[in-house]
């Protein structure tokens, strides 16, 4: 400011003083400092410098606030998006656990299926069967059916509630199909016992084909999670239990178990 000003003072002259350093530009230099030091933020306002600093204060913090109400509003719009995004992801989450549940049921009932229809695979097993009415194995039966009949359709995902239908019907039919055979055997006649060995082998495909039906909507949600199988994904050769050697004893060596 003080050289400014000196410069200032100087340049009042009419003339520069002979032999001085400073040339015409610089007296031009001078005149416009002085012009540019009596502007308001390089304009001509007409204002003091106290007004003009007034101003930029005020402007200042008018801007300060616009650019916090527009950075809360990223925030706000950022952190409803990670809400959401993370809302999708649990409930994506949550249909793979509905899946693999599903799943599981679908495999043990195919199981226990199988079990009853290898109980009563001829005539004569199912007379024998029918005198004790299978105690171990009905009561589990209509379990698993009274468990599939309380799921919840309207809590499923739409590509589960299909399946879902079809593994019920399927276990409440097969279960029916088998008490009906239980009490009336001594009714049935060949063609009848017939009838009801490919019911029961149909049934059992058709809950082998659910089962596979499980397993590709649950292949197709991990794949959406970005999981991978452990079921299909393949054994790394590098975390595979190496083979202990059998040292021989006596000259004779231990059968491998």
């Amino acid at each position: 400011m003080w050289p400014l000003r000196a410069t200032v003072e100087w340049s009042g002259d009419s003339v520069p003083p002979k032999n001085s350093s400073y040339c015409g530009l610089t007296w031009a230099r001078a005149i416009v400092a002085y012009k540019v030091l009596e502007t308001c933020i390089l304009f001509p306002w007409g204002l003091s410098r106290g007004e003009c600093a007034s101003w930029v204060q005020a402007w200042g913090s008018i801007l300060a606030i616009i650019f916090a109400v527009f950075i809360a509003i990223y925030q706000a719009r950022r952190q409803q998006k990670n809400t959401i995004n993370a809302i999708v992801e649990q409930r994506r989450q949550d249909h793979l656990w509905t899946a693999e549940t599903l799943s599981e049921l679908t495999k043990n009932s195919l199981k226990l299926q199988k079990h009853i229809a290898g109980k009563l695979n001829s005539r004569e097993a199912v007379h024998d069967a029918a005198e004790d009415g299978l105690p171990f194995d009905m009561p589990g039966l209509r379990a698993l059916e009274h468990s599939l009949d309380s799921i919840d359709l309207h809590s499923l995902p739409a590509s589960l509630v299909a399946l879902s239908m079809i593994l019920s019907s399927t276990v409440r039919q097969f279960r029916s199909k088998v008490e009906m055979a239980l009490q009336f055997n001594r009714e049935m006649d060949g063609a009848a016992f017939n009838d009801f060995f490919e019911t029961l082998n149909a049934m059992n495909a058709s809950l082998e084909k659910t089962a596979d039906d499980f397993d590709a909507e649950l292949q197709r949600l991990r794949s959406t999670l970005g999981l991978v199988s452990m079921a299909s994904a393949p054994l790394d050769p590098s975390r595979q239990c190496a083979k202990p050697s059998v040292k021989p004893i006596n000259g004779v060596s231990e059968p491998s178990s």
